[in-house]
């Protein structure tokens, strides 16, 4: 399971640059679960890399939005 959150002018984060965040993200896996948070953490990595994606992320008017955002990034990552 996990959530994005989303932020236009942002929250202060203590990020490391200073900056307010504007794009959160929660990995909620079973304690069982050794790697898996980690495989979908380095996934969303290479997702937010993107400056683009990331702006047009931000600039999505509605959630259903940005979730078809990330499916269609997400589908340009080799596996």
């Amino acid at each position: 399971t996990a959530a994005l959150g989303l932020s236009a002018t942002g929250l202060e984060f203590e990020a490391l640059d200073g900056k307010p965040c504007q794009i959160f993200c929660a990995v909620l896996v079973p304690s069982e679960s050794v790697s898996g948070h980690l495989k979908a953490l380095a996934r969303v990595s290479a997702l937010l890399k993107n400056a683009d994606f990331r702006r047009r992320l931000l600039a999505a008017a509605e959630a259903g939005e940005a979730y078809r955002l990330l499916l269609a990034e997400d589908s340009l990552l080799p596996e």
